[in-house]
């Protein structure tokens, strides 16, 4: 028995699938049919299908009807289903079918025994394979991380993010041993990875602060830096030849950072100059990014991030704004948590929708026990001290104060873009509301704000002097023999007033 083998037969057996219900699966269709003829749309169903967490019916377009109009009905097609998270995917201006997604009173799980038994799974090739989870079609996705290379997940609190992040620990942990993959894991709420504490797979103790976290990004770049080195002097073009040549002499970094706005908001400057060197230049060299967030707004997924990282996971999100700066397309607010995501890949346009697996503690723990009775109980190295990521505490207060510049400016100037195309809106035609909205984008872009931001934040410490003197002149205590001198003479005060009535 394989080592692959060997661990997933310790993930359970068992499937918890509800049974289909094709009796909702007819009404529900019956209320779209009804839907389209109340709006005279010649929009025809061609297929129904039960998927894990949603019933999909697939449509075409009547002739000469564009998809767009379909998209104006939406909500209604949402009150005759009784849904507010019902999911319209058009199809292209080419032709082809749209889909309407509606989601299942009683989903099923996906558990991950049933994802890594898959034929799928098994005959995944890839050098590095990743299970993302269950399709709409119920064949199991799987994901090359060697070719994504990076990977950017966002979403609400409790949609599932850190039980996925578990899912791909499993894959990549299957198929390599220790000696082939390490990983560094990054968690500022402390609990999440404690339970890879000593895992044999670990470059460093699992991290937990911004300091920890920058200077493991230091070291990457430094080792990606000696990898190339090493590289060129075997005249070799990448990890996979240099390993082709030398057996094992580059094992594959994987390096996770959970809740990554956390680190962000004190080291917002270095820790993306760190990240976009990386995300640029660490493919050839078997150097990875898997980076979770729950707050997907422009101060954390900056744009450089965003050009860095094109392969995203859009968990779901509170409104249209969210999914936009996570997939740059709408959809991630009509998802239903718990593992239901939308996938993205720089190759194609389509945003497929995927139920991720469940791993639960008890088949985690069995894993981790086997995996170090099966190599040992290794203690991570220690993390290198380096100097040059201690920074003077004027910088990191301007850029707390740029961040929360940031915050108030986006805000701010989110209503006022509504607020100019309603206005427009009413005194202009609709047709060219398209050409409207993206000219107000233009206008509000991040580059924009970032720099109105810096300048809050630069103005403030150029005047911090002021800013102290002030206080100080503030907050002061009065001289205590002052104030019992006025506090006599405002007695004196009074008792002559008394005597005078």
């Amino acid at each position: 028995m394989t080592h692959e083998d060997e661990l997933i037969e310790l993930l359970d057996k068992k499937t918890a699938k509800e049974p289909q219900d094709t009796d909702v699966l007819n009404r529900q269709r019956e209320a779209i049919e009804r839907t389209f003829k109340s709006f005279q749309l010649r929009g025809r169903i061609t297929r129904s299908i039960i998927a894990p967490q949603v019933n999909c019916f697939d449509f075409i377009c009547g002739d000469g009807e564009k998809p767009s109009l379909y998209r104006a009905f939406l909500n209604n097609i949402r009150l005759g289903l009784g849904s507010v998270n019902v999911r319209l995917v058009l199809p292209k201006s080419g032709g082809g079918e749209g889909r309407i997604e509606v989601p299942l009173e009683q989903r099923a799980m996906v558990s991950a025994g049933e994802l890594f038994r898959s034929e799928e799974w098994k005959n995944a090739q890839g050098t590095l394979p990743m299970m993302l989870g269950m399709g709409l079609d119920g064949k199991p996705k799987v994901v090359d991380l060697a070719k994504a290379p990076h990977l950017l997940m966002a979403g609400s609190a409790g949609t599932g993010k850190t039980v996925f992040i578990e899912q791909c620990l499993l894959s990549l942990m299957l198929r390599h041993a220790p000696e082939e993959l390490k990983l560094i894991l990054s968690d500022s709420r402390c609990v999440e990875f404690t339970k890879y504490r000593n895992l044999p797979y670990l470059q460093f103790p699992v991290l937990t602060t911004a300091q920890e976290t920058v200077t493991a990004l230091q070291w990457l770049n430094e080792e990606m830096e000696r990898r190339y080195e090493l590289l060129n002097h075997e005249n070799c073009r990448d990890i996979k030849a240099m390993n082709a040549k030398k057996p094992g002499a580059l094992p594959f970094i994987v390096m996770v950072i959970d809740e990554f706005a956390d680190f962000m908001l004190e080291t917002r400057k270095l820790m993306e100059s760190l990240l976009s060197r990386l995300c640029a230049l660490s493919r050839a060299v078997g150097i990875h990014l898997i980076i979770s967030t729950q707050r997907p707004d422009s101060r954390v997924l900056t744009g450089t991030i965003r050009a860095n990282i094109p392969t995203r996971m859009a968990f779901r999100v509170a409104d249209i704004p969210d999914s936009r700066k996570i997939l740059d397309a709408d959809d991630a607010e009509c998802l239903l948590g718990l593992g239901d995501m939308l996938f993205k890949e720089p190759s194609s346009e389509e945003l497929p929708r995927i139920q991720s697996g469940y791993v639960n503690d008890q088949e985690s723990e069995r894993i981790i026990e086997r995996l170090k009775s099966m190599y040992g109980d290794m203690k991570p190295n220690a993390l290198p001290p380096l100097l040059s990521t201690e920074r003077n505490p004027m910088e990191i207060l301007r850029d707390k104060l740029a961040y929360s510049a940031r915050g108030i400016l986006e805000d701010k100037l989110e209503w006022l873009k509504t607020d100019i195309i309603d206005e427009i809106t009413r005194a202009k035609d609709t047709s060219s509301m398209e050409q409207l909205e993206a000219n107000v984008e233009w206008c509000f872009n991040d580059s924009i704000i970032d720099e109105a931001s810096d300048a809050v934040a630069d103005s403030i410490i150029e005047h911090w002097d002021e800013l102290k003197a002030v206080a100080f002149d503030v907050d002061e205590e009065p001289n205590r023999d002052e104030v019992e001198e006025a506090d006599s003479e405002s007695d004196e005060g009074l008792s002559t007033l008394d005597n005078e009535r």
